[in-house]
């Protein structure tokens, strides 16, 4: 198996560099590693271009014995561009790439920039979407690798299990279930213990968007993701997005990463503001977004309901400005967040 690992950044270098050497500590590197920088400053790239000459960075770490000692990079492996140059690259044959975008335009057009690459690719079987607040156990990908040649060939999207960076015994959960009357997901042993919950495959379900696999195939067929959500909804989209072209998902609930879940939000909570304002914000508007798009239109209706309890939970809680938030997305007004 080869796999195209994408990884977004957005001034979170210390916790991309943890991934990265997480990641190159693999007892299977057949993979080719794009990190797509969205970082609004330079101090990010420089911090990657001194990691690739081997210049000694702090990088602190709950789990050294996958991290440390940190791998000994050649400069010939890894490649630093801009978001405008790739598109003028045929081949790149470098295991590392660092991809600076021109601008911050959310999750979506940050993988896009290197999907785009990769979609007049065809040396590869898997795109692996990561989130880089993650950490990868040495033998994650051989693991997956083993099951994904076993499974049918239908099956287009990928999941596992996540267990908190900070308690690893817990589960963030495996997946997500989801209503389409609600546009809402359920996770799945959300905050169980990982030695409690049934090791087997689940089809059908959500995969967590930290770590998601897409096979080639699918890719191919499905294309790029949506980039009217700037943050969340990406994965329940693409999803819905293959099943409709009769693509499968499964979910391996015995193979797990380590994602310290809400880290990159927080690094990218526009300028200060609460990380509730800007998570709520995304999760509502991206929730009509996703509705309009995908659901039937008799799914509307219990959609737009399905606000009335959110809208309670805040006037309860006397957070006003979110309360005019809510009601202007729902009546399609901008609302600034700056």
């Amino acid at each position: 198996m080869i796999y195209k690992i994408i990884i977004v950044n957005y001034h979170g270098y210390s916790d991309t560099l943890e991934c990265l050497e997480s990641l190159l500590k693999s007892t299977q590197q057949n993979f080719q590693l794009f990190i797509v920088d969205n970082s609004l400053e330079d101090v990010d790239f420089e911090m990657f271009i001194k990691w690739s000459h081997n210049i000694p960075l702090n990088i602190n770490t709950k789990f050294p014995e996958l991290v440390f000692p940190t791998t000994d990079k050649s400069i010939n492996d890894i490649l630093f561009i801009k978001e405008e140059e790739i598109d003028h690259l045929k081949l790149i044959k470098q295991k590392i790439i660092f991809i600076r975008a021109k601008e911050n335009k959310g999750f979506s057009a940050a993988n896009n920039i290197a999907l785009k690459y990769l979609k007049e690719q065809d040396t590869f079987d898997y795109i692996w979407l990561l989130n880089n607040d993650t950490v990868v156990p040495i033998d994650f990908l051989q693991n997956i690798s083993d099951k994904l040649n076993k499974s049918s060939e239908n099956i287009g999207i990928i999941g596992n299990s996540l267990r908190y960076y900070n308690y690893p015994e817990k589960l963030q959960c495996v997946a997500n279930k989801y209503s389409n009357w609600l546009a809402h997901t359920f996770p799945l042993y959300e905050c169980m213990n990982y030695s409690d919950i049934p090791k087997k495959e689940l089809y059908n379900l959500i995969p967590i968007g930290a770590s998601m696999f897409i096979k080639k195939e699918c890719f191919k067929e499905i294309g790029l993701l949506e980039e009217d959500y700037f943050l969340y909804f990406e994965e329940w989209d693409y999803t819905c997005r293959a099943k409709k072209k009769s693509w499968k998902s499964i979910i391996f609930t015995d193979i797990y990463i380590y994602h310290k879940h809400g880290t990159t939000i927080d690094k990218g909570n526009n300028e200060g503001k609460s990380k509730t304002l800007f998570s709520d914000y995304y999760l509502l508007i991206n929730k009509i977004v996703f509705a309009k798009k995908n659901l039937k239109f008799y799914h509307l209706p219990t959609v737009y309901l399905s606000f009335a309890p959110i809208i309670i939970n805040r006037i309860r809680r006397r957070q006003w400005d979110r309360v005019i938030m809510i009601f202007k997305i729902i009546f399609g007004l901008k609302f600034d967040l700056k």
